[in-house]
């Protein structure tokens, strides 16, 4: 990384236990840096929601420390209104299941509720909304129930509702689950012009094509909830025994005639552009 970049969050042997004694994370060190795309990449299971669940200030540290902005996030400093505004306003979480998220009677109603619970006018959170709506292309949505909304439109409500308050940190907890191929690419394309604003996105994800396509820095975490690797995604893309090791290739069977074989399940294409391509 650019030793001129700037800190947003520092992890310091960061670790959590919902139950006494059962590790959902454990001794996690690294940084995140402004305007850059990490990736934290592990299998079900291996603590990647709760990761992005402790950047995000929904739950703290039972062991090691995090630090946003220089800031120790605690539970006591983010009942300071002033840190507790800053860091709301600065900081979005899209959660892998967009049901959770969206409570509000209308599409309309979720995307102007934040900007007015951070004290935008009601001037400024319309025009805030009615300009996400038509870069998510949900306006024809605006007066729907999130009931109504198949998978691929919650999930646009879902992100649409984080961007009118304009945060410059954007968790994303498995922004791929349960999407259809157009909407997947139409998510992926946010995802690139998002990083090209300038906001800096943290990305949960099992999905290898993923990391293939956005070729970040990637913090893979194990079945044993640890950090055993933060490098470039082509480097761990072409570790095979590392992502065999974390349970994220694994073999599968198939019948030719009466002959079964098994080979490494690759869900991923590797490619290489040149410098001039």
């Amino acid at each position: 990384m650019d030793p001129n970049q700037r800190e947003v969050f520092n992890l310091r042997q960061a670790g959590f236990q919902y139950i006494p004694g059962v590790d959902a994370l454990r001794d996690i060190s690294f940084t995140i840096y402004e305007n850059e795309i990490l990736t934290i990449l592990g299998s079900n299971g291996s603590g990647k929601s709760t990761l992005l669940q402790l950047l995000c200030g929904l739950i703290f540290p039972t062991e090691g420390e995090i630090f946003y902005r220089g800031q120790r996030l605690t539970e006591k400093i983010l009942k300071d209104r002033e840190f507790q505004h800053t860091f709301r306003s600065s900081v979005g979480f899209v959660f892998q299941h967009s049901e959770v998220q969206l409570f509000c009677p209308k599409v309309y109603d979720e995307l102007v509720f934040g900007p007015l619970q951070i004290g935008l006018s009601d001037q400024e959170a319309v025009q805030r909304s009615v300009e996400i709506m038509q870069l998510m292309g949900i306006a024809h949505l605006r007066n729907r129930p999130s009931y109504m909304l198949s998978g691929g439109e919650r999930k646009k409500v879902a992100i649409a509702a984080v961007l009118t308050m304009n945060p410059q940190v954007i968790l994303f907890d498995e922004p791929m689950s349960g999407l259809d191929p157009k909407s997947r690419s139409f998510i992926l394309d946010l995802l690139f012009e998002l990083h090209q604003a300038g906001k800096t996105l943290v990305i949960a994800t099992h999905h290898l094509e993923l990391v293939n396509s956005l070729q970040s820095r990637v913090a893979l975490l194990n079945e044993e909830h640890q950090l055993v690797r933060i490098a470039p995604a082509e480097e761990i893309m072409q570790d095979i025994n590392l992502l065999v090791q974390t349970n994220l290739i694994s073999e599968y069977a198939h019948k030719h005639h009466d002959t079964v074989h098994k080979h490494l399940w690759y869900p991923f294409t590797p490619h290489r552009h040149d410098e001039n391509s």
